[in-house]
């Protein structure tokens, strides 16, 4: 038996060295959990941290103080995930990242 399917995502389009959170590419795949196992792991590579501790003096109070508690054992991790969120850029630079731009489909049914 054979049917056809039709696909619907909205979202925010973007760049593929920025992974946007509402990227409609991967919108369909978002229920399998699979992308959430992907790119989880900070790299603090030795110009990111001199980018993040110049950073951080000229930040409000707020994203200054998560971007000075990144590197600390105790609330670093917490610290990471605010600070990727606060802006794409951020988290792109933190992570290796992967962000599809072009979905297409197959040729035979």
């Amino acid at each position: 038996m054979a049917f056809n399917v039709s696909v619907i995502a909205r979202g925010t389009s973007g760049h593929a060295s920025q992974p946007l959170k509402d990227n409609p590419v991967v919108q369909p795949f978002r229920s399998s959990g699979e992308n959430r196992k992907l790119f989880r792991t900070v790299h603090f590579t030795s110009i990111v941290r001199r980018y993040f501790e110049g950073l951080a003096p000229l930040e409000d109070d707020e994203i200054g103080k998560w971007i000075r508690s990144m590197d600390t054992p105790d609330r670093g991790e917490h610290a990471q995930r605010v600070i990727s969120d606060a802006s794409p850029l951020w988290n792109s630079m933190l992570r290796d990242t992967i962000s599809p731009t072009v979905a297409d489909r197959g040729i035979r049914e």
